[in-house]
């Protein structure tokens, strides 16, 4: 089973914070460039336990700046069905396993 994800971070468009008095060099906080997220994946079940999803990430203007360059990132993940209770799932950019 594959899939494709596409989507965008939130952003901010509007803001009240700042200084009260606005100049040309005045710091807005406001993101204008916008940040979009790619991610591809297909799972391969190894069998009726096991499952092995890889994966790759693209982050394209990250941070909501188009001066930054875009990012790739590789990914594996691995979910075991334990004893048909629950899942869990191994991905190396968590710091824990997650339990479905």
């Amino acid at each position: 089973m594959g899939g494709l994800i596409f989507g965008q971070p939130p952003k901010v468009t509007s803001n009240d914070f700042g200084p009260a008095v606005l100049t040309a060099t005045s710091n807005l906080r406001e993101d204008s460039d916008t940040s979009f997220h790619l991610e591809g994946l297909y799972r391969y079940q190894v069998n009726n336990n096991i499952s092995i999803t890889p994966g790759l990430i693209v982050i394209f203007n990250p941070e909501q700046n188009s001066n930054n360059d875009t990012i790739y990132t590789g990914v594996v993940r691995t979910t075991a069905l334990l004893w048909g209770l629950f899942h869990w799932t191994f991905n190396p950019g968590q710091r824990a396993g997650m339990i479905e």
